[in-house]
């Protein structure tokens, strides 16, 4: 089970044309304890699909979003809310 929160649900983020190296963009703020990598590591080890996760605090998310960060401006304009 993953800590994720019930308002900072995850999202996928799709861009372009789906090829042979493609990846799957998973964006995750929940409860997490470990460190980033850790976190990512965490989530990897669930699944053998081509994942590229991004895992964050719920604060570390909020900052970014405060910031006006251009990635995560992008994930909340054009991501999937899942």
């Amino acid at each position: 089970m993953l800590p994720h929160r019930e308002n900072l649900p995850p999202w996928l983020l799709c861009r372009g044309e789906i090829h042979e190296g493609s990846d799957i963009d998973l964006i995750i703020a929940g409860d997490f304890r470990e460190r980033f990598f850790e976190r990512i590591g965490r989530i990897l080890e669930l699944t053998d699909l081509p994942v590229e996760p991004l895992v964050y605090a719920p604060e570390e998310f909020e900052a970014m979003k405060a910031s006006k960060n251009p990635f995560i401006e992008e994930v909340l304009r054009t991501g999937i809310e899942l």
